[in-house]
């Protein structure tokens, strides 16, 4: 669970890409995820507080919607028609038809019942004081935390080899873990 909510928050992605590896030279430094986290803090701050809390989530969540409305409406006539609805979703589910899933209407992580909304997971393990909000020191310790976590060679970078053993070893404590909560018949 731990890399689902740190690519979340622009630390080395062990899931979903390499966003902050800024050079393209297929490795995360620190410098470059420490970058990175401070350009996706000031992101989720909309309301450039100090903090990412549920009123930040709240205006994510809501410039979403209106995105996903605005994809839809494509006559631009504050409405949604049958035909606009229809031809948005062949072939399609509806989380594939609002840019919120996969190709197959998947959702992706770090969203809904995966991540809790925009943020969840990520919010509930970077909120060190249990407080509903995230400062930008949270999301840095955060994220160094987790970065230190995927740098197995302990070298300063995070090389796409240790980002997919990382992804391994969290997708085997995922399961790991809901075999546990799967009760025995």
């Amino acid at each position: 669970a731990t890399a689902v909510a740190y690519a979340a928050q622009g630390a080395p992605e062990t899931a979903r890409g390499m966003k902050a590896d800024a050079n393209g030279d297929g490795t995360v430094t620190r410098a470059e995820m420490q970058a990175q986290t401070a350009d996706r803090f000031a992101k989720m701050d909309s309301n450039k507080d100090g903090k990412v809390d549920q009123t930040d989530r709240d205006a994510m969540r809501a410039e979403r919607h209106a995105r996903h409305f605005a994809m839809l409406d494509k006559d631009s006539n504050g409405q949604i028609s049958k035909a606009e609805f229809d031809a948005a979703h062949a072939g399609k589910g509806l989380r594939g038809a609002m840019g919120d899933g996969d190709k197959r209407g998947h959702w992706r992580h770090g969203r809904g019942r995966q991540g809790g909304g925009p943020g969840g997971m990520m919010m509930r393990m970077a909120d060190a004081n249990s407080d509903g909000a995230i400062t930008k020191a949270e999301m840095d310790a955060a994220a160094a935390k987790h970065f230190d976590l995927v740098d197995a060679d302990k070298d300063g970078s995070v090389t796409a080899a240790e980002r997919k053993a990382a992804h391994e070893k969290m997708r085997e404590q995922w399961r790991a873990q809901r075999g546990k909560a799967t009760p025995n018949s």
